[in-house]
C-alpha cells in the first residue's frame, strides 16, 4: 500500500507502479464517480428528475414530480433496530461504506474488506458511515475515509465540512453530524 509507490507522469499521461505485485484499487471512489457520470449523461439528455443507484451509492438530481426528494433507505447494522433510516434528498450524492456485507472471519476474528492503510489489514471494528455530499464521488470517498478514521476522528473531520452530513454506526452506538438529522 502507499500512494508514494505510484509514479504519475503528467507529460505522457502514464502511471508506474513502483513495487512488485502492486495494484490500484479505486473501490473507494469508483461507484460514486460512475453514478455521477451516469447522472450527468441523463441530465444532458433532458432528464432533470433522476436517481442513479450504483450498488447503494446514489447520485440524485431533482426529485420526482410532486415529491420533496428521493427516499433513500439506509440499512442499519444494529440488531436492536430493524427499521432502516430513511433520508429525503435531492441534487446530492449519498454513499454508505462499511463491512455489513463484505467481510471475512478468520479464526474467530472479523476483517472488513476495507483496508487500514496504516496496517495493510482489513479493519476489525464493525463500522458503517453514511455520507451526504454535493456529489456521489465525494460522498463515496468521504464515507470510506470515515470508516478508516474511526467514529470520533471522522465525526470531528466531517463536522468541519459545511456541505457534508454524516452518520457513523458501530456496535457501541452511533454518531451523526449536527446537520444529519435534518435529512
Amino acid at each position: 500500500t502507499g500512494y508514494q509507490h505510484l509514479l504519475l507522469d503528467e507529460t505522457t499521461q502514464r502511471a508506474q507502479l513502483k513495487r512488485p505485485h502492486m495494484q490500484i484499487d479505486l473501490g473507494a471512489i469508483a461507484k460514486g464517480y460512475a453514478a455521477d457520470e451516469a447522472l450527468s449523461v441523463l441530465q444532458k439528455h433532458g432528464w432533470t428528475s433522476a436517481s442513479v443507484d450504483a450498488g447503494g451509492d446514489f447520485a440524485l438530481a431533482d426529485p420526482p414530480p410532486g415529491k420533496a426528494g428521493w427516499q433513500i433507505a439506509i440499512k442499519v447494522n444494529d440488531e436492536k433496530r430493524s427499521v432502516p433510516v430513511t433520508l429525503t434528498l435531492a441534487n446530492q450524492g449519498v454513499a454508505t461504506s462499511g463491512d455489513l456485507w463484505q467481510f471475512v472471519e478468520i479464526e474467530g476474528r472479523r476483517y472488513s474488506h476495507i483496508v487500514d492503510p496504516r496496517t495493510g489489514l482489513g479493519l476489525t471494528t464493525q463500522t458503517s458511515a453514511t455520507v451526504v455530499a454535493p456529489t456521489c464521488v465525494m460522498a463515496d470517498s468521504l464515507a470510506s475515509a470515515a470508516v478508516v478514521l474511526g467514529p470520533d476522528k471522522a465525526l470531528e473531520w466531517l463536522e468541519g465540512m459545511s456541505n457534508v452530513e454524516a452518520r457513523i454506526v458501530t456496535p457501541y452506538g452511533q454518531l451523526a453530524t449536527s446537520r444529519f438529522e435534518d435529512k
